[in-house]
C-alpha cells in the first residue's frame, strides 16, 4: 500500500483551499465499477453516517446508478441531473443537506425528546405531592403511573427501532450537466467523498466537481475509478490536477475515513 499524500487542487479551483486527498481505483471492466462502488459504500456504513457524492457524465448512467443504489439499506439517495427545475433541484439539495445534517448531528433531536421526558417525569411528580384522599384515588394514580412507565417504554423501544433503521449513507448522485446547474442554487455542503464513477474529461469539468467539497468541509476525499483500457484519459486526469497526487486507493478504509458512532 502506497504511503497516503495530501495535496491541493490547482489554485484557480473553486474547490476549497484546504488539502484535497485523491485516489484512484483501477477496475477491471465498465461492468465492475458498480460492484466496486457498492463495495465501497457497504465498507463506509460501518464507520457511521457519511456523505458521498457519485457523479457520472451521462443521464443513463445516472438511472442505473439510482435504481442499483436505492435498495442499498440504511442508505438514503438523491439525485440531480438537467431535467430538473430550479425549485427542484433547490428541493433536492435542501433534503439533502437536512438529512446529512440530522445524521452528523442527532444530539440536537435527543436532547428534545430527553426534555419531553423530564417535564412529564415532573408533573407526575408534582400530581403525587398534590396527594389524594382514599385508597382508591391513590390506586387510581398508581395505575396511571404504570401506564405511563410502559408507554415511555414502548417509546424509548421505538426509538431505538428507528435508529437501527435510520439511513447511514446520504448519497448525492448527479450528471455533470446536473453539477452545472446546481451552481447557481448553492451547492450541498458537507460532502466528504466524491466518487467520479466517469472520469471528468475537461479541466473544467474536474474544477466544477471538486466544488461540491465546499470551502468549510472538513474532509475532502475524491475518488476516481478507472477501467483498463483508460490510461489515456488517466494521464489526463493527472495534468488537471497539477502538482496533487493521485495515489492508490487504501485496501483498508480506517486508513483514510475516521470512524464515526451511527
Amino acid at each position: 500500500m502506497q504511503k497516503i499524500t495530501k495535496d491541493q487542487v490547482n489554485p484557480d479551483s473553486k474547490a476549497a483551499t484546504t488539502a484535497v486527498q485523491q485516489f484512484y481505483v483501477a477496475v477491471g471492466s465498465s461492468d465492475m465499477k458498480m460492484t466496486t462502488l457498492v463495495d465501497l459504500l457497504l465498507a463506509l456504513q460501518a464507520n457511521g453516517p457519511f456523505s458521498m457524492a457519485v457523479l457520472c457524465g451521462s443521464r443513463d448512467t445516472l438511472d442505473t446508478l439510482v435504481s442499483c443504489l436505492t435498495p442499498i439499506h440504511r442508505t438514503e439517495v438523491h439525485y440531480l441531473h438537467s431535467d430538473l427545475s430550479d425549485d427542484e433541484r433547490r428541493s433536492v439539495q435542501g433534503r439533502f443537506s437536512q438529512s446529512l445534517e440530522a445524521a452528523l448531528h442527532p444530539a440536537a433531536t435527543e436532547d428534545d425528546q430527553d426534555a419531553d421526558i423530564t417535564r412529564g417525569s415532573s408533573i407526575g411528580q408534582a400530581d403525587q405531592s398534590a396527594g389524594f384522599d382514599g385508597r382508591g384515588a391513590r390506586g387510581g394514580h398508581t395505575d396511571s403511573e404504570g401506564g405511563a412507565a410502559g408507554a415511555e417504554g414502548q417509546s424509548r423501544e421505538a426509538e431505538v427501532q428507528e435508529q437501527a433503521e435510520r439511513p447511514i449513507a446520504h448519497v448525492l448522485l448527479s450528471t455533470d450537466a446536473g453539477v452545472r446547474l446546481a451552481e447557481s442554487s448553492g451547492l450541498p455542503p458537507n460532502v466528504a467523498l466524491i466518487v467520479h464513477y466517469d472520469l471528468p474529461t475537461r479541466k473544467n469539468t474536474y474544477v466544477r466537481r471538486l466544488g461540491l467539497f465546499g470551502r468549510s468541509a472538513a474532509l475532502k476525499i475524491a475518488v476516481y475509478f478507472v477501467v483498463a483500457g483508460e490510461v489515456a484519459a488517466f494521464r489526463t486526469l493527472e495534468g488537471f490536477a497539477g502538482n496533487a497526487v493521485i495515489d492508490v486507493m487504501p485496501v483498508h478504509i480506517s486508513d483514510i475515513f475516521p470512524a464515526r458512532r451511527g
